[in-house]
């Protein structure tokens, strides 16, 4: 592959993006480029398969294993919704229980039944001093509900973004670089066709060593 910088593979993505790509740029120029930002993009997707085992799994089993993880995800994602209302019924809860605790404070103080030191008195307070850490707990909880929900659901999005654009590349690269071997051309545009966006490494990697990278 032709030694290419950097700043050719932004300045290429940028064109590509816009729509603006040189015209005059030579075959071979633009297929060393575009094959620099695969790799880059490979090295980008086998990040994520670190920070997430079950993508990794995912991506070397057969494409049911796809479909099996998505139905997983879809079951924790409503567990995790699940959870959320749950707490957030608990945490009103919780102020109901404070608004009837500071209701039966001022009864007892109004009927002058409660002494500072009485028994009734601390007992009251105690509950409201448990009712306000149990709620504390609740809404930390709660937030990181939220937080997990939201960090899973960005990874999984950037993961199928990555997976989509270099699935992409991969399949200009091999319309550019399968001229003679015709056969085996069409052979890994099948492959990237029928992996509909979930790519597996074993493909990835094939086409990658027969494109000499």
């Amino acid at each position: 592959m032709e030694d290419v910088n950097m700043k050719e593979v932004i300045d290429v993505a940028k064109a590509l993006a816009d729509g603006n790509l040189n015209r005059g740029l030579k075959p071979e120029q633009l297929h060393g480029v575009l094959a620099e930002l695969a790799v880059h993009l490979e090295k980008i997707r086998q990040n994520f398969l670190v920070i997430d085992p079950n993508i990794k799994d995912t991506s070397e089993k057969v494409p049911e294993t796809s479909s099996q993880l998505m139905d997983i995800d879809k079951t924790l994602s409503t567990a995790a919704d699940s959870l959320m209302l749950l707490t957030e019924d608990l945490m009103t809860d919780h102020e109901m229980i404070e608004t009837l605790l500071n209701r039966l404070l001022q009864w007892g103080e109004g009927l002058n039944m409660l002494d500072n030191d009485s028994v009734a008195r601390t007992t009251i307070n105690e509950l409201g001093a448990i009712n306000k850490k149990s709620k504390a707990n609740l809404m930390e909880v709660f937030a990181n509900l939220s937080f997990q929900d939201l960090a899973g659901q960005k990874i999984m999005k950037m993961k199928n973004l990555i997976e989509g654009i270099e699935a992409r590349l991969l399949e200009v690269l091999v319309i550019f670089g399968h001229h003679k071997d015709k056969t085996k051309r069409d052979e890994m545009l099948k492959g990237l066709k029928e992996s509909g966006g979930v790519l597996k490494q074993d493909l990835v990697d094939d086409i990658m060593n027969n494109l000499g990278f």
